[in-house]
């Protein structure tokens, strides 16, 4: 069982070698091809990429007019209804957190006062 398992691991390391002989003597004798070849597929990977970056920008750029257009339009349109008042008062939404906050913590601290004051 062993032997034919050593057997096969040598048949894959001999096929590696084998490999990595032919692949050093093709860059051996062709290496400028090589380089060549693979620096025009780095430039021409590049240059796709830093199109579709500018397109993508591009794209990205207009739909977030086109969003904040329109939710110009529906913030006009949902304040010009009765309820308004409430819209506009949305906006100052972390004003309203930050009151709430201080309210609890406020009565928080009176019944904690209470507790002391009652002895328990």
């Amino acid at each position: 069982m062993c032997t034919k398992f050593k057997m096969k691991i040598q048949k894959i390391i001999a096929c590696f070698t084998t490999a990595f002989k032919k692949a050093h003597f093709f860059l051996k004798t062709y290496w400028k091809l090589f380089a060549a070849v693979c620096s025009a597929a780095a430039a021409g990977f590049l240059y796709v990429v830093f199109k579709n970056k500018h397109r993508c920008k591009k794209i990205l750029f207009a739909a977030k007019q086109n969003a904040e257009g329109e939710r110009e339009k529906e913030y006009e349109k949902v304040n010009q209804t009765p309820a308004g008042d409430l819209v506009s008062g949305a906006h100052n939404a972390d004003e309203l957190q930050s009151t709430k906050d201080d309210i609890k913590s406020d009565a928080a601290s009176a019944i904690q006062n209470r507790i002391e004051e009652s002895g328990l």
